[in-house]
């Protein structure tokens, strides 16, 4: 299972890297350049991410990015070896930093000393990373991270219908929109939010549905004022489809057995207009 989550997380991440690290390190970079090391096969894995950077000041630095959905135990050891080999590989500054996005608090040890060895990596728990680095940015991977962040405070709800509405409005192709919520699904679930993330795509999904301009109160509305020259018209037209056309699916979603506090947030109608519609269903 882990497994699924670090793919999600590294297919995610890869266009973020760099705007990932200037709001989470001091990592200024002016270029970089992504190389994939050749290691033994006894370590039974890449390194997730190394890139060359070339630094503000002018010197080249490799930088190595690990992302861990659990604890393991092992990561000290993964990383000083990875140190040895990278270093002895490139003969440059390694600075080494594993993202953590676990259920479980981070518990990793991060240096080791013993005689004549002194090694340390950076470990950042992206649940302790404010939401709003990734919720504010323009690239929509970005803002699925926000999944993963601290919230800060704010309800579960919220964020999760906030980084939807982010999403819509950064992504028009289909293909990528179902892509990332995908991803968002996937990663909600490192959060116990996928019941979360289901319920406001669903909320999102009825919003979208509602067209005014396709129903009849509005349509006629719309007619009279273009008829008689008067803006009063089409509004009166919209007012009454917008409460027309909310009637009519607050009504399917009741006879469906849909929760009324969630039926009146999709619809605008009051308790008292739900109970009324409520009471005139068939018993």
């Amino acid at each position: 299972m882990a497994q699924s989550y670090d793919h999600i997380v590294k297919e995610t991440i890869q266009s973020v890297v760099l705007e990932l690290l200037r709001h989470t390190t001091d990592l200024r970079l002016t270029e970089y350049q992504l190389v994939y090391p050749e290691l033994p096969k006894t370590l039974e894995k890449e390194a997730d991410f190394v890139f060359r950077a070339r630094l503000a000041d002018g010197t080249d630095e490799l930088v190595h990015l690990e992302f861990q959905a659990f604890n393991d135990p092992a990561m000290l050891a993964r990383m000083l070896l990875y140190f040895g080999l990278l270093h002895f590989s490139y003969r440059l500054p390694v600075r080494q930093i594993v993202f953590y996005f676990g259920q479980a608090p981070v518990r990793m040890p991060t240096a080791h000393r013993q005689r004549n060895v002194e090694f340390a990596y950076e470990l950042i728990d992206l649940e302790a990373v404010s939401y709003r680095a990734f919720l504010e940015s323009e690239n929509p991977e970005m803002v699925i991270l926000t999944i993963l962040s601290d919230f800060e405070g704010q309800t579960a709800d919220w964020m999760v219908e906030q980084i939807l509405r982010n999403l819509a409005r950064l992504t028009t192709n289909p293909t990528d929109q179902q892509r990332h919520l995908r991803q968002l699904e996937i990663l909600s679930v490192l959060r116990k939010l996928q019941p979360t993330v289901i319920k406001q795509q669903e909320t999102m999904a009825i919003i979208a549905s509602l067209r005014i301009e396709d129903d009849l109160r509005y349509q006629q509305g719309h007619k009279k004022g273009i008829e008689e020259g008067r803006e009063e018209g089409i509004e009166q037209g919209r007012e009454e489809g917008m409460t027309s056309q909310a009637r009519r699916i607050a009504r399917n979603l009741l006879r469906e057995g849909n929760d009324p506090a969630l039926i009146a947030r999709v619809t605008g109608l009051t308790p008292a207009q739900l109970a009324e519609l409520q009471h005139q269903l068939p018993q």
